[in-house]
């Protein structure tokens, strides 16, 4: 973005192309409208972003809310490794509550499930 606005509003444009749904370059892209002084585009594209940044979750931001879940994932796969699987499955179902798209913590909370018997 330093100094290449037009180049970097391509760019933004491209990956929206390829994902909608990605709120940074939303964000990003309305940054580079404002610069470039096309006001008029600015609103919408900061109006996306934070419709975006709040899709999984009314009370985290997307950025906040995917490190909590991850933290809490992180919290559970030391759990399993210390083999204590319960205190590991509440902190991945804490991850999910948070989060529940990702999937990789959803494997785990079964990981976790079926070390405690819950899943056969």
């Amino acid at each position: 973005m330093l100094n290449r606005p037009e180049d970097a509003l391509a760019h933004f444009d491209l990956a929206l192309a390829v994902n909608d749904a990605y709120a940074e370059a939303h964000l990003n892209r309305g940054i580079v409208l404002n610069e470039l002084g096309r006001h008029e585009e600015v609103q919408s594209a900061f109006e996306r972003a934070s419709e975006l940044d709040r899709r999984d979750s009314k009370t985290f931001p997307s950025d906040v809310g995917n490190r909590l879940a991850i933290t809490h994932a992180q919290l559970g796969d030391l759990y399993l490794l210390a083999e204590h699987p319960e205190e590991a499955a509440e902190h991945y179902e804490t991850a999910l509550g948070i989060r529940p798209r990702f999937l990789d913590i959803r494997t785990k909370f079964s990981e976790a499930l079926i070390a405690l018997g819950r899943v056969g």
